[in-house]
């Protein structure tokens, strides 16, 4: 199947090029694009086709995963070595997990409430219970696993609060 251009959407310029990976939210009709060469999160509205903010102070963002059924947002910093969780209806920062060199591809299992993050290796998995902290909304003092390749030593990465107004 080709992909079809309809159109362009301006978005602020970036003293870097480069966007990489997009989500949707249907339920608020936006499209959240990681742009990579601003350290930004571009949100876009589906309706209008216009772009209307930017989730700002995320490093090196590449990764964009939204979870629609638990109301989550889902940003892989790899400039900052870390994942950033929102609640997706408002754009609350949640939290921001540690975990480790270049984190690139999310995925996140609802049932489990687990988030695997990869970057190569190692593979990073986010404890079910500091997800469920964030959605609540709570400080957590859960950590995120690193699953190491066999002979490795493991690490661990701990869950940092969204600072106050952020």
């Amino acid at each position: 199947m080709s992909l079809e251009r309809v159109g362009f959407i301006s978005v602020p310029a970036a003293e870097k090029p480069g966007f990489d990976h997009a989500d949707i939210y249907r339920p608020g009709r936006r499209i959240y694009v990681a742009h990579t060469g601003a350290d930004r999160v571009d949100v876009i509205d589906c309706r209008t086709h216009t772009f209307l903010r930017s989730l700002q102070g995320l490093p090196g963002v590449a990764g964009v995963l939204i979870d629609e059924e638990h109301d989550l947002l889902f940003t892989s910093d790899r400039g900052a070595a870390r994942v950033s969780i929102f609640r997706c209806s408002d754009e609350q920062l949640l939290a921001q997990v540690e975990v480790g060199p270049h984190p690139n591809g999310l995925a996140y299992n609802g049932r489990s409430h687990s988030l695997t993050i990869s970057s190569g290796i190692p593979r990073f998995d986010i404890q079910p219970s500091a997800i469920g902290s964030c959605r609540s909304g709570r400080k957590s003092s859960a950590r995120a696993m690193i699953a190491s390749p066999p002979g490795s030593s493991a690490d661990r990465a701990a869950i940092r609060p969204a600072s106050p107004g952020g």
